[in-house]
């Protein structure tokens, strides 16, 4: 299978002839969520605030959060406190432990760490946050009055040759 292309290169290639009506109907009706950050739920950990932080400034840039994202961020800086947390006990009291019968067992913060680890890479995934997803991910089109220098420059540019 090859390789994903970005998504600046597929429009730039113009629509696809070999998509079908009820496809390009469906992209035509996909909901556009406000972008922006937003409001940090109440149930958040402490300790989640401080991923949160970090996060939010990172993904508005990317432009891929929106205030609708607010739940799945949320969900992500909760396991990524889960697994710091799992590996810090790991790292303090090893990966295994002598149970009753004398044999040795993986201890119970190994496979929390595990699952929280695969919890947090499949979100990150969800945002674009790992160098193979983010082509998988678009940028969120539509008005954030943010001024786009590039686009200005651009504009500029274009003005400039119709002279």
């Amino acid at each position: 299978m090859p390789a994903r292309r970005p998504a600046g290169i597929r429009e730039l290639e113009g629509d696809r002839k070999h998509r079908t009506k009820p496809e390009k109907a469906r992209q035509q009706a996909e909901p556009t969520p406000t972008i922006g950050a937003p409001a940090v739920p109440e149930w958040l950990p402490e300790e989640a605030h401080e991923h949160w932080a970090y996060l939010v400034p990172l993904l508005a840039d990317m432009r891929v959060l929106s205030v609708a994202d607010g739940l799945a961020l949320a969900l992500l800086c909760n396991e990524l406190v889960r697994y710091l947390e799992a590996d810090k006990e790991v790292r303090e009291n090893g990966t295994t432990q002598v149970c009753q019968s004398g044999y040795e067992q993986v201890t119970p913060a190994v496979t929390t760490r595990t699952g929280a680890l695969k919890q947090v890479i499949g979100l990150l995934a969800r945002f674009g946050l790992t160098p193979a997803d983010r082509t998988r991910v678009a940028a969120i089109k539509g008005k954030d009055n943010k001024p786009n220098p590039l686009a200005e420059v651009l504009s500029a540019t274009q003005r400039r040759r119709k002279r």
